[in-house]
This record gives structure tokens, C-alpha cells and sequence, in this order.
């Protein structure tokens, strides 16, 4: 499925999505994702919540996520979470492809 300017990409397999999991609590982030295997998109999306939730450590650390062809075929991006004053909670997201 192509990605349109405009268009809905589930959390799970977006920079945008990571960066935004990556700033909620944990058990929240978990919640959102679910227990079931998600649909793939791509044969790098990562289909496994835990997997996901497992790789939040490591966006949280550096500061941004990393989109490797989660989405579509040659499409990479990065995206950092921009957090609200004082609260941590996430206010927007920039990414860039």
C-alpha cells in the first residue's frame, strides 16, 4: 500500500509512531499496540508488539526513532517526539523521509 501525503500509517510501523510510543509510559504503549501479531506492510515492519515495545528502550536512549522500510519499499525516515513543558507527555512529532 503506498504511502499518500495525507494518509494513516499504524503506529507500529512509522518513525512518527515509534517517536510517539517511545514518550508514553510503557503499559500505555503496550495497551495501544495490542497482544496480537500486526499486519505487515512491508517485510521489514515489525509485526511483533513486544519486539516493538522491546526496540522503545533504545528510541528512548537516542532521542529518535528509525523507520526502515516499516511502511513501504525504499521509503527510510527518522522522527524525534517533541514533549510538552513539564509534563514529558508528547506535544507534536517532526520526521523527515
Amino acid at each position: 500500500m503506498p504511502l499518500t501525503a495525507g494518509g494513516e500509517v499504524p503506529l507500529y510501523c512509522s518513525a512518527v509512531g515509534w517517536a510517539m510510543l517511545s514518550a508514553l509510559p510503557s503499559p500505555v504503549a503496550a495497551e495501544l499496540l495490542g497482544g496480537e501479531s500486526l499486519p505487515a506492510r512491508t517485510s521489514g515492519t515489525v509485526r511483533d508488539p513486544g519486539a516493538v515495545l522491546a526496540a522503545l528502550s533504545a528510541v528512548r536512549e537516542r532521542g529518535y526513532a528509525v523507520d526502515d522500510e516499516y511502511a513501504e519499499l525504499d521509503v527510510r525516515a527518522i522522527a524525534a517526539p517533541v514533549l510538552g513543558p513539564g509534563t514529558g507527555s508528547p506535544a507534536r512529532s517532526a520526521s523527515s523521509g
